[in-house]
């Protein structure tokens, strides 16, 4: 009982709403809250982005592009989309498209080492040493 408890005040915080508010609420109304849109949200942008790569694993490279478009178009800061568009780029050989990807993913997280080193194999690959 006690872990339902805490559980529920927990969701409850998160939701904005606290004590006795709380119990006021008509549960069968929804709890309008920005947090959860955008959890919903990032959830809907991970479907997509999973449904991209099986896309393009099954051969489909234009409905790939589509869908991980849409999902940049919802969560524009997502950097893993940019990383999973710069993989089909690439292996389309479109490196430029694949690059300006790369380089907002590492604007996006400036830690994900794989976008770094992706960044720099394919600037090798268009033969721009000096960046």
């Amino acid at each position: 009982m006690q872990r339902r408890y805490v559980s529920w005040m927990l969701t409850m915080s998160l939701l904005g709403v606290h004590g006795h508010e709380a119990r006021a609420q008509d549960a069968a109304a929804p709890i309008p809250s920005a947090a959860l849109a955008t959890a919903l949200e990032t959830r809907n942008t991970m479907t997509l982005r999973q449904r991209a790569l099986e896309k393009w694993a099954a051969g489909d490279a234009d409905p790939a592009l589509g869908l991980l478009a849409e999902a940049i178009a919802r969560i524009p800061y997502d950097a893993s989309n940019y990383m999973a568009r710069s993989r089909i780029l690439s292996e389309l050989k479109r490196y430029d498209a694949a690059i300006a990807d790369l380089r907002r993913a590492t604007e996006l997280e400036p830690a994900l080492s794989n976008a770094w080193g992706n960044l720099g194999w394919h600037l090798i690959l268009q033969g721009d040493f000096a960046a």
